[in-house]
């Protein structure tokens, strides 16, 4: 009922509703998320999944600021790292490492917040719960299309390839 609302009330203005979604984008911007899985088969891959998981984990309790944050995702721009299984966020400042309790259910995940045009971008590691998989999650969020998917394609491509040295 709400899209079809929608649909009226853009029809009376003369759009579309594409229209109103193009209207919405130049307000707020674009925004995209994508998923990359990793497969390792056997126990051999489960293992080695636990290793760059733990690998992720050592190298960040190993950065001392900001500017060395800036090395944990092959040059990713990192402002703060969430640990789910640690219940810490480490938000990095020139000056050092803050850190901050979080309240939530332990989860062996890595959340990795990377600041973007609205401060609003991530990358994610976990491994899967059921499969051999070690899965990266991406948000990428910018004033225009062009910018927010260049600047997906190219963090995907540091983060992916950071990950997949520690397999």
């Amino acid at each position: 009922m709400l899209i079809a609302g929608m649909y009226a009330q853009s029809r009376e203005r003369g759009q579309s509703l594409i229209d109103r979604l193009n209207n919405i984008y130049e307000r707020f911007g674009y925004g995209f998320e994508e998923t990359i899985a990793i497969t390792l088969e056997g126990k051999e891959g489960i293992e080695k999944i636990s290793g760059a998981m733990k690998s992720l984990r050592s190298e960040l309790l190993a950065c001392k600021n900001k500017a060395e944050a800036q090395s944990l995702l092959g040059g990713a721009p990192v402002v703060a790292v969430r640990d789910y299984q640690a219940s810490k966020k480490y938000i990095f400042t020139d000056d050092g490492v803050k850190e901050e309790k979080i309240d939530l259910p332990v989860s062996n995940v890595l959340l990795y917040e990377l600041g973007g045009d609205k401060g609003l971008d991530w990358a994610c590691a976990r491994p899967s719960g059921t499969e051999p998989k070690l899965k990266i999650y991406f948000g990428i969020y910018a004033n225009t299309e062009e910018s927010s998917r260049r600047r997906l394609e190219d963090t995907k491509e540091k983060v992916s390839s950071c990950v997949k040295a520690k397999l």
